[in-house]
């Protein structure tokens, strides 16, 4: 294995592990992508991102071909991302509990600083059963240039990047935003148990 993959790997499982411990992922939910030689290396099905190796990892090509593993069922949406746009090297899906909450209502958002930003470039996708054709579709058909980042309604958050590390920051700030949009809505002000 050359260095750079290497390296490639130990962030994607660093990056996990940071996720599943800041409870942004939970059980085996969410995977992890990234590109190396053209070739697409996923998180496999049923895995724990908070117990990730390098054996956790399948790998396909960039026509959906599977070489090693069973990728997560997800892995053509990846696949519809990477090949949407050259710059994108490395993908998280996550079911961010805060960000898949307001996704039920897309515009419950409240105008917090950062989310205003983030939400004037935010595309919302309709509700499709997870790993369905019909989500993948979906997906593709909604890519945009300079898009990179989709909320699935009821569903989640997917993130195309040019490194992991960004895609990671994106989701953890996203997910903050959202976090504060829902506890500062006049509706959950009285009765959240965050605030005094």
């Amino acid at each position: 294995m050359d260095d750079v993959l290497k390296s490639k790997y130990e962030e994607a499982i660093w990056i996990a592990k940071a996720l599943f411990q800041h409870r942004i992922i939970t059980g085996t939910t969410g995977n992890i992508s990234f590109l190396h030689n053209k070739k697409m290396y996923i998180t496999k099905s049923g895995s724990c991102l908070g117990k990730l190796d390098m054996d956790s990892f399948a790998i396909t090509d960039l026509n959906g071909n599977i070489l090693f593993n069973k990728p997560s069922k997800e892995y053509i949406m990846h696949l519809a991302l990477y090949n949407s746009n050259e710059t994108y090297k490395a993908i998280i899906h996550t079911h961010s509990f805060y960000t898949t909450l307001l996704s039920y209502n897309k515009h419950s958002y409240i105008d917090t600083p950062y989310m205003k930003f983030k939400n004037e470039k935010l595309k919302y996708i309709d509700y499709f059963p997870p790993g369905s054709k019909e989500l993948f579709s979906a997906v593709e058909n909604s890519l945009e240039e300079n898009n990179d980042t989709y909320i699935l309604e009821k569903h989640g958050i997917i993130c195309a990047k040019d490194t992991l590390l960004s895609a990671f920051g994106t989701i953890e700030e996203i997910e903050y935003g959202a976090k504060l949009s829902f506890l500062l809505t006049e509706k959950n002000l009285n009765r959240s148990p965050y605030i005094g």
